[in-house]
């Protein structure tokens, strides 16, 4: 499988500037599924792949369309997993909500204020700042529910206190918190 990918890739390179925002409907609706309804966590390596456009500089436009799940065992507080394929360009992973309020609620760690609801368990534990760290991917993506998703960059992450728990203040706005 890893070969394959690797021809792929080297077949069609697409370009290295893919955004959460460049997540094809499909997989969207596909992660939102899997945060709606794990009973433990679940871990996914999100590829680029073609999608036709052509930016001004040449460059081949790309969407994020393509999962693979790597060699993983979890529960409902971590997932312990494989490294992801060369070419990943987000390492996704769910938090399951009730699972993730009780941790924080016996370490004594209280969110911001501003932080309600199912967004208290989007955070960066100390685990998913540990693996972001490892990870080659750009981006490091944690989902709640559907509708509530999270993300940091590899800069964002080297930048953070590696603490227990980091919320990623910089993007509660954008994600249209209450």
């Amino acid at each position: 499988m890893r070969k394959l990918l690797a021809l792929l890739l080297f077949l069609f390179p697409v370009a290295g500037n893919a955004q959460v925002q460049d997540i094809s409907p499909g997989t969207k609706q596909y992660l939102g599924a899997i945060a709606d309804t794990a009973t433990i966590e679940h871990v996914l390596c999100l590829l680029a792949v073609p999608d036709g456009s052509v930016d001004s500089l040449g460059h081949i436009g790309s969407t994020i369309d393509l999962t693979i799940e790597p060699p993983q065992e979890a529960d409902a507080e971590k997932a312990i997993f494989a490294p992801c394929p060369i070419g990943t360009v987000i390492q996704w992973h769910n938090h399951i909500l009730a699972s993730t309020l009780k941790a924080l609620k016996e370490l004594s760690i209280v969110p911001p204020p501003e932080v309600k609801g199912a967004w208290q368990a989007c955070v960066l534990s100390l685990n998913d700042y540990d693996e972001t760290l490892r990870m080659a991917a750009p981006i490091t993506m944690i989902q709640v529910t559907s509708d509530v998703f999270c993300w940091w960059t590899q800069d964002e992450v080297r930048k953070l206190p590696r603490a227990f728990v980091n919320w990623p203040q910089h993007k509660i706005a954008a994600m249209g918190m209450p």
